[in-house]
């Protein structure tokens, strides 16, 4: 499966299962949590199907991965 998220879209819905969004993923990782379970436990993003799973692994990893400074 390849991730379409636009990580600049603070509102797209990231659980539909219980209605958590990407600022509440962005929040907690921005706080120190990066274990998508930790997460879970705040938003409760992936306690239903677990199809967000995959989406809050690439936030994590995206909100980490500092960003390279662009030449110009």
């Amino acid at each position: 499966m390849s991730l379409q998220l636009n990580l600049e879209d603070l509102h797209q819905q990231i659980c539909s299962c219980y209605d958590v969004y990407l600022y509440e993923i962005c929040d907690q990782v921005d706080k120190g949590i990066t274990d998508v379970d930790e997460i879970s436990e705040q938003t409760y993003a992936c306690q239903g199907c677990g199809g967000c799973r995959e989406k809050i692994e690439y936030i994590i990893q995206s909100r980490q991965t500092p960003s390279k400074p662009v030449n110009t």
